[in-house]
C-alpha cells in the first residue's frame, strides 16, 4: 500500500469503523450480499453458501483477508483482498 497506508494495522488504527472480517460476520455478509445483488449469479446459491464457501476463506486462508466498514453499528461495506498484510 502506498501513501503512508502501508499496513492493515495502520488502517485499523486510523479508521475505528473498519474491522477485519471474522467468522462471526460471514453469514450476515452472505445475507447482505444476496440482498444487495439479488440477480448476481453467486447470490442464487444463497447466503449460507456464500458464508461457508466464499467469505469464510478470507478468515482462514493465509494471504486472504477482508474488511468490513461499520457505521452506527450497521455493516455498510465489505472489501475482500488477497495479499500480505501486517
Amino acid at each position: 500500500m502506498s501513501g503512508g497506508w502501508n499496513s492493515v494495522d495502520t488502517l485499523l488504527r486510523r479508521f475505528p469503523q473498519l474491522q477485519m472480517m471474522t467468522p462471526a460476520l460471514t453469514l450476515p455478509l452472505g445475507r447482505l450480499f444476496v440482498s444487495l445483488t439479488p440477480d448476481y449469479l453467486l447470490s442464487r446459491f444463497g447466503p449460507r453458501y456464500l458464508a461457508e464457501a466464499f467469505w469464510q476463506r478470507f478468515c482462514d486462508i493465509g494471504g486472504c483477508f477482508g474488511f468490513v466498514w461499520f457505521e452506527q453499528g450497521e455493516r455498510l461495506a465489505v472489501s475482500a483482498l488477497h495479499g500480505e498484510h501486517g
